[in-house]
C-alpha cells in the first residue's frame, strides 16, 4: 500500500496542498508550527477516520472556512489504483467515497497508517495503559471482531463498575453480569496473548537491526489474575477469571472499581533476561519501543499480505546519532512508504527520497 498522491484543502492550516510522494521515503521538512505534523495527521485522517491527536472533525478545518475541509488519496493496492476521498463541514457532516462512489467509514481495502509520534517512545516505561492501547490498537485494525467484542467489553465493565458503586453486596443482577464480563474479557485476552507472540519474533529481530547488539528480546503478556494449573485455554482462562473476581469481590465493592480483567493487564518486554522497564537504558527503551512500532507494520504484512504506511513525527530527533544512522538505514532499504517530519535538514541529510519543505502550511517539493 503506497500514497501516489494527496491532496488537501482547508485542513488545519494547509489551506491548499497537493503532494505526489516516492514509494519510500519522504521527508517533511520546516520549523515547529508550520505544518509538518499536520500533513501527516492529513494521511491518518483519511485512513482511518479519526485524528491521531484526538482532534474532533470540526477542529481540523481551518479557521474560518464554512465549507469544511477536503481530503483525496490516490494509493496502490497490489495492483490496484484506489482513489478515496472525505469531506467534512459542520453542515453536511462527513461524507466518504472511494473510487466515486459512496463509502462507508469501515470500508475494505482503506488507506492504513501506522504513526509514531515522540509519545510513543514512552511504551516501554510509561503507564500500561499505553501498552493495552497499541495491542488493542493493532488488533482492531487486523480483526474487525476484535474491536466489536472491545466495545462490548468496555459497556460491560461501565455497567459491572456502576452495579459495585451503588450495591453493599452481590446479587443475581452481577452474577448475571460477571458471565458477560467473562464472556467478553477471554476472547481480548486470548488475541492479545497470540498477538504478543506474533510481535515477540518481529521486535527481536529489528530490534538487534536497530541496535547492533546481538541479543535477543522476550515480550511477556502480565494477566492482572492468576492463572490456574492446567493448559492455557479459553476454559482455563475462563475459569481462572471467575476465580479471581470471586477472591476480589469484597475489595470491589468496597473501591466500588472492576480490579481484574484485560483492562487492567499488560505486558513487559525483557533483555538478558531482565525487565527493560526498569533494566535498559533510556537508549534501549526508545529502540524498543521503535522495534515495537515497526513490528506493527511487520504483523500487518504477515496477516493482510501488504504494509501500512509509516509516519515518523519528530522523531528522528529523539534517537542519537547511531540510532538515527541504523533506523535510516533500515528505513532505505524497506519495502513500504515512510514519512519522516523533520526540524532539522541535517538529521534526514543522507536520505534517498522526496523532500517537501513547508512553510505557513504551504508545501513545496524540493528538487535537485
Amino acid at each position: 500500500m503506497k500514497i501516489l498522491k494527496l491532496e488537501t484543502r482547508f485542513f488545519r492550516n494547509l489551506v491548499s496542498c497537493v503532494i505526489e510522494p516516492c514509494s519510500r521515503i519522504n521527508v517533511i521538512l520546516g520549523k515547529n508550527a508550520q505544518g509538518k505534523t499536520n500533513l501527516l495527521e492529513a494521511i491518518y485522517v483519511v485512513g482511518h477516520n479519526r485524528s491521531f491527536r484526538g482532534a474532533r472533525d470540526k477542529d481540523l478545518v481551518t479557521h474560518g472556512r464554512r465549507e469544511g475541509y477536503r481530503l483525496k488519496v490516490t494509493y496502490a493496492l497490489d495492483e490496484r489504483i484506489i482513489i478515496f476521498e472525505q469531506r467534512y463541514s459542520e453542515s453536511k457532516n462527513k461524507v466518504l467515497r472511494l473510487n466515486n462512489k459512496p463509502a462507508a467509514s469501515k470500508t475494505q481495502h482503506r488507506l492504513k497508517s501506522v504513526v509514531f509520534t515522540p509519545e510513543d517512545l514512552y511504551l516501554i516505561k510509561g503507564e500500561p495503559e499505553r501498552r493495552r492501547n497499541f495491542l488493542d490498537g493493532i488488533l482492531c485494525q487486523l480483526r474487525p471482531e476484535y474491536e466489536r467484542t472491545l466495545e462490548s467489553y468496555k459497556k460491560i465493565l461501565g455497567r459491572r463498575n456502576a452495579y459495585l458503586k451503588q450495591s453493599r453486596s452481590f446479587g443475581q443482577g452481577m452474577r448475571v453480569l460477571q458471565g458477560m464480563f467473562i464472556e467478553a474479557a477471554v476472547p481480548l485476552i486470548c488475541a492479545r496473548l497470540n498477538l504478543a507472540a506474533i510481535l515477540e519474533k518481529e521486535v527481536s529481530k529489528l530490534y538487534q537491526l536497530l541496535s547492533g547488539e546481538a541479543e535477543d528480546v522476550c515480550m511477556r503478556y502480565v494477566l492482572s489474575f492468576p492463572l490456574e494449573t492446567g493448559k492455557l485455554t479459553p476454559d482455563l482462562l475462563a475459569a481462572s477469571l471467575d476465580k479471581a473476581l470471586e477472591v476480589s469481590k469484597d475489595k470491589e465493592l468496597k473501591q466500588g472499581i472492576t480490579l481484574v480483567g484485560p483492562h487492567r493487564d499488560d505486558f513487559n518486554l525483557y533483555l538478558r533476561g531482565h525487565n527493560a522497564r526498569t533494566y535498559a537504558s533510556q537508549g534501549q527503551q526508545r529502540n524498543l519501543a521503535v522495534s515495537l512500532k515497526l513490528g506493527e507494520l511487520a504483523t500487518y504484512k504477515n496477516i493482510k499480505g501488504y504494509f501500512p504506511v509509516l509516519l515518523l513525527d519528530e522523531v528522528l530527533a529523539e534517537l542519537d546519532k547511531n540510532r538515527r544512522t541504523l533506523l535510516l538505514e533500515y528505513l532505505q532499504q524497506a519495502e513500504f512508504q515512510t514519512f519522516i517530519s523533520s526540524v532539522e535538514r541535517e538529521d534526514v541529510v543522507a536520505v534517498a527520497g522526496k523532500v517537501f519543505a513547508v512553510e505557513d502550511g504551504r508545501i513545496t517539493e524540493e528538487v535537485g
